[in-house]
């Protein structure tokens, strides 16, 4: 069910009247920022709107159904940010037209260290049936908020434009990559790709937690030069290294996502954020600091007003401290930055 036809449904986290919920009260000082840029970028795009077509947004998320956890995460997502994009597939093990969800074959089994295969799969999926009705593509796990008004708005920016006619930003004209990057800036339409930056191996990957965003160029690159022979019988959990290691051998590499105060649009959790000291975390900030040169604002500085995406997965401990959920955690985010009370539709 690629069309988002999904829709908003009450959930017992959405009082926006408090303080601070689930997200925490620093998280809650770091959605309140985010909102602010989520506005504008609502208007943005209905300005954008009005004078050109607006890009086409396919979301995906990959998941599974467990007795003890039924798709919850995923249905939250499908109540939530999900009606926010054009189109929205979640694959599963199991098909339910209420969530999204399908039942989505790969090679070997279903577990997390078989994770390459579930999403070259949906990548392959993706190519097969929505290439050409869709701009751009957005992958990531049941366990991230996705502010799609703010992905929108970045996809509509004149940046983008720039990209896509060649412009060779901070990552691309990096002297250390300047080379092997290259061929693929002179192609029209050039491949891009963008998400949250590690380094492997001396190169820019995208880390997969909180998803990354392709463009039909390179959904394009994966369809014809990799869908049928790229590790096709490997078993590895490492999924982003292995699609951006495809990437990188065809000369496509991450484009910079920071804003121009040094905000990031991808990072973890809210309450993450607001405790970030600028130096440790998941993608390893003083080595990426180091290798491209991107700035660690500490605290609620370093994410950006208009933030893509939140991965949560940092904040299972406190929340099952709670008895609380994933779920419910996404729930109130969305609450919070749309100011969705429970018998309102956000």
């Amino acid at each position: 069910m690629a069309d988002s036809a999904l829709q908003n449904t009450e959930s017992s986290d959405c009082t926006v009247d408090i303080d601070f919920g689930l997200e925490g009260e620093g998280g809650n000082l770091v959605l309140q920022k985010v909102r602010r840029g989520l506005d504008q970028s609502i208007r943005d795009n209905s300005k954008a709107a009005a004078s050109k077509t607006p890009p086409r947004i396919l979301c995906m998320v990959y998941t599974v159904h467990l007795e003890a956890n039924p798709h919850a995460s995923l249905t939250a997502i499908a109540q939530t940010w999900a009606t926010k994009c054009d189109g929205f597939f979640a694959a599963s093990n199991l098909t339910d037209p209420t969530n999204g969800g399908i039942d989505l074959p790969h090679f070997g089994e279903e577990s997390y260290g078989n994770m390459w295969q579930k999403v070259r799969t949906m990548w392959s999926y993706a190519y097969e049936h929505y290439a050409n009705e869709y701009d751009y593509f957005y992958i990531c796990g049941d366990d991230v908020y996705v502010v799609v008004d703010n992905l929108r708005a970045f996809l509509n920016s004149p940046r983008i434009q720039e990209l896509e006619n060649g412009f060779l930003d901070s990552i691309a004209n990096n002297e250390r990559f300047k080379e092997r990057v290259y061929p693929s800036t002179i192609l029209r339409p050039r491949p891009l790709v963008w998400g949250d930056p590690i380094i492997h191996k001396k190169f820019p990957v995208a880390a997969g937690g909180g998803g990354y965003i392709f463009n039909r160029a390179s959904l394009m690159l994966w369809g014809t030069k990799g869908m049928d022979t790229y590790y096709s019988l490997s078993i590895d959990s490492r999924e982003d290294i292995m699609m951006f290691s495809f990437i990188s051998d065809h000369h496509v590499f991450l484009s910079e996502t920071v804003d121009s105060n040094g905000g990031h649009r991808f990072t973890e959790s809210a309450q993450f954020v607001h405790d970030f000291d600028g130096k440790t975390g998941p993608t390893s900030p003083q080595v990426l600091k180091r290798f491209l040169d991107i700035p660690m604002n500490k605290n609620a500085d370093y994410a950006s007003e208009t933030l893509i995406s939140f991965h949560l997965k940092l904040d299972m401990k406190r929340l099952k401290k709670m008895n609380r959920s994933i779920a419910d955690l996404i729930r109130r985010y969305h609450a919070v930055l749309y100011r969705t009370a429970c018998d309102q539709k956000g």
